[in-house]
């Protein structure tokens, strides 16, 4: 019983560690953010649609950064402010996993960009991830002309892909007559 139990909590241990995502190859991470806002959802045929997001980005000074909303595909535009950018970035959902608690917080999810324009951090921006998730879920039942506003806090992290810059030098030889 004494093992079982162990294996059980080794088990919860090892699904709570894995709670960041991590973008593929080399990146380097440029900066993360408190994200603080709400997820819309609406009720199609008894069934919960992601109607997006309202969420906004803070440094850890807790100075506003910028906002997350979505485009009419459902995939995530970050915007900063005009004060630190005027940035614009694009992106799409590469990897959803589910939170510890799924029924509690939503997913943790990777994306990728698709298109960045402006000028300051989100131009560098290769990969977002939102981790450590807590709300941003819908009831379990609706009724056909339902909607529901669910408050949402994360971590949303930026990250840039790092190039190594590989130096490749020819011998010249002597061709002999």
């Amino acid at each position: 019983m004494t093992k079982i139990l162990f294996a059980l909590a080794s088990l919860f241990l090892a699904v709570s560690a894995q709670d960041v995502l991590v973008p593929p190859g080399k990146t380097e991470l440029i900066e993360a953010f408190r994200a603080v806002g709400s997820v819309k959802f609406v009720c199609i045929d008894g069934l919960w649609r992601f109607g997006g997001p309202d969420i906004k980005l803070y440094r850890e000074s807790g100075d506003f950064y910028g906002s997350v909303v979505t485009d009419n595909t459902g995939e995530p535009v970050i915007t900063e402010d005009v004060a630190v950018g005027n940035g614009v970035w694009s992106g799409k959902r590469t990897q959803v996993e589910n939170s510890p608690n799924p029924t509690e917080n939503a997913f943790q999810i990777l994306f990728t960009k698709t298109e960045a324009s402006g000028t300051g951090l989100l131009t560098q921006t290769d990969y977002v991830t939102q981790t450590e998730v807590k709300g941003g879920t819908a009831p379990l039942e609706c009724n056909t002309t339902e909607s529901f506003i669910s408050p949402i806090e994360a971590k949303y992290s930026f990250y840039k892909k790092k190039y190594e810059c590989v130096i490749v030098q020819k011998r010249a030889r002597k061709i002999r007559h």
